[in-house]
């Protein structure tokens, strides 16, 4: 599993799974990230991709572009779940209206994995 690492002035160190939603606290920055990049990254990037090329809308990019100087600012660029609700939103003709909604609101809550093995369901039936 790959960890934010987040870091106070006091030098206390607190790791944040990637892709969780998180805010850092007064005096807090991000220092990089620890865990297995290689295999794990590459499997869930190659995921995002294929998912990406069904895309049917451009909704997500949209949001993104508004979104994006927010998610620098906070360190949450590179961060996997937002990517996923991108491309769930850019879904949206396929999966329809309620599927998406249901499907962004659980990336908050629930692995990348589990949304983005099931939208692979969704697109291969």
């Amino acid at each position: 599993m790959i960890y934010i690492v987040l870091k106070d002035l006091a030098g206390n160190e607190r790791l944040v799974p990637d892709g969780a939603p998180y805010r850092l606290n007064p005096g807090e920055f991000v220092v990089g990230s620890r865990g297995n990049n290689n295999g794990e990254r590459q499997l869930e990037q190659e995921t995002l991709v294929e998912l990406a090329k069904h895309a049917d809308s451009n909704l997500g990019s949209v949001i993104e572009i508004f979104a994006k100087p927010v998610a620098i600012v906070l360190g949450m660029d590179k961060c996997t779940s937002c990517n996923l609700r991108k491309i769930i939103l850019n879904l949206k003709n396929k999966l329809g209206w309620k599927a998406m909604l249901d499907l962004v609101r659980r990336s908050f809550k629930e692995p990348p994995e589990i949304i983005a093995a099931e939208i692979k369901k969704v697109l291969e039936s």
